[in-house]
């Protein structure tokens, strides 16, 4: 379900294309892949620690967000908004938590706690190594 919802809905879809324009034909099949690998997918130079990279980083969970969101107008309200709504609607929280010095900083910390949450379940999955007789293939 999270897959059909956050990628595949064509209406979804749309409003990822909104936010980061050709880099949506691209994305990843699963939610944890897009997290995982969000950074990889950015047509910017995120080498430099600086709003751009920190905007591009917090994309995918505003993004998220805002379709749960109106997932939950559409069953339990029985309203629906336009792909372009819910897009800007997203752009608007995103403008709002980097407006302020302490909003980025609480951004770049919940960020540093994401990256450790990451490594870690990355830890803890197996191997995609598959084990044939004496082969590893």
């Amino acid at each position: 379900m999270a897959e059909h919802l956050f990628i595949s809905c064509e209406s979804m879809k749309e409003v990822w294309r909104i936010m980061i324009g050709s880099t949506a034909e691209r994305l990843p099949n699963s939610v944890m892949e897009i997290i995982s690998n969000w950074t990889s997918l950015s047509p910017f130079n995120l080498s430099k620690k600086n709003l751009l990279k920190l905007a591009w980083i917090w994309t995918p969970k505003f993004l998220c967000w805002k379709i749960w969101l109106e997932r939950n107008t559409r069953i339990f309200k029985e309203e629906s908004r336009l792909p372009p709504q819910v897009a800007v609607k997203a752009q608007t929280m995103m403008a709002e938590a980097l407006s302020t010095k302490s909003s980025i900083k609480n951004l770049v910390n919940l960020s540093l706690e994401e990256d450790c949450w990451l490594r870690e379940y990355r830890s803890s999955q197996p191997s995609s190594k598959v084990k044939l007789g004496n082969q590893v293939g």
